[in-house]
């Protein structure tokens, strides 16, 4: 909590402009799970069973209204998630560029330069999965889980009750080979960068920590980077998803 309380500040510009907004679209798409059992259940006994002709007319509209809807709520939600996401990374960049730039020389002769690099580049994109990402995918699967399990035990209370007994039984083996998995995954992660690569990486930002004026001028062009290419990589992003 303590490592969220420190991250909040970056969060707080975008939470009514973008965020809680992308919160709505994401628990509006999840609370029509709960309405496409009851779409279906419709479609086999009034048109395949009864065949009611009335209903043949009116549910297809019903169908493509809702699938209509959900595909809008969730391009908003992937849209006004991805936009918070890379501001927030933008931003935070932006904060451990200007900290980094005034540092002494002896941080960067005791820290090799891949390491440095790395907390800024790959450790700034953990951290908006963590704030944004991962915040609202617990949201909306928890949302998820509770449309269906109230539709469950509105269809059949008997069989969603023997539901629920089982299905702690079969996560437990899923839960212990997923933490198995994830153990060995941060083994393999790699640890350290070629030598010299590094070294030269080293002398170079070494080099441009000792001239003239070279912080401010650094600090200028990753913000000019970031209003050029930060909406390019929003939509990219938007996109791949």
């Amino acid at each position: 909590m303590n490592v969220y309380r420190r991250l909040f500040p970056f969060l707080r510009p975008y939470l009514f402009s973008a965020f809680f907004p992308a919160v709505g679209c994401m628990l509006l798409f999840s609370a029509t799970n709960g309405v496409l059992p009851f779409v279906v259940q419709h479609v086999f006994d009034d048109i395949f069973a009864q065949k009611n002709l009335d209903a043949l007319k009116f549910l297809p509209w019903v169908i493509v209204g809702v699938f209509l809807f959900r595909g809008v709520v969730n391009f908003g939600h992937a849209y006004l998630i991805e936009y918070v996401g890379q501001h927030i990374v933008a931003d935070l960049r932006n904060a451990l560029n200007a900290h980094v730039q005034s540092l002494s020389l002896s941080y960067f002769q005791r820290n090799p330069t891949g390491t440095i690099l790395s907390r800024i580049t790959n450790d700034t994109t953990l951290v908006r999965e963590a704030l944004t990402q991962a915040t609202a995918s617990i949201m909306k699967d928890s949302t998820s889980l509770l449309m269906l399990v109230i539709v469950a035990f509105i269809k059949d209370w008997f069989l969603a009750l023997l539901a629920f007994i089982v299905f702690p039984v079969t996560i437990l083996p899923l839960t212990l080979m997923y933490k198995k998995v994830r153990r060995a995954k941060s083994r393999r992660r790699p640890r350290s960068t070629d030598r010299m690569q590094t070294k030269k990486k080293q002398l170079a930002l070494l080099g441009a920590k000792t001239l003239g004026g070279a912080p401010e001028r650094l600090t200028e062009r990753m913000n000019r980077e970031k209003a050029l290419w930060g909406p390019i990589v929003q939509r990219a992003n938007i996109k791949l998803q």
